[in-house]
């Protein structure tokens, strides 16, 4: 019953605040220059009472500032 209640909850439009982070890529054959480029990672239960599960595929959709993260539906 307490995994109904957060499902519906998540579902009813929970909104998160996250930081971007920064991840540093190595580039080149001999990885001789780096890149620093912005890293959002996401993790908890409110992704599971959404429905996700672990080893999931997920569709991410860029339309202008907004991302859209979705199930890939097989």
């Amino acid at each position: 019953m307490e995994n109904d209640r957060q499902k519906e909850q998540a579902q009813l439009g929970s909104q998160r605040t996250l930081t971007v982070s920064s991840l540093y890529r190595q580039l080149g054959a001999h990885r001789k220059s780096e890149c620093v480029v912005p890293s959002v990672r996401l993790n908890g239960k409110w992704l599971a009472a959404l429905g996700f599960v672990p080893g999931q595929k997920i569709r991410v959709i860029a339309n202008g500032s907004i991302i859209t993260i979705a199930p890939v539906l097989l």
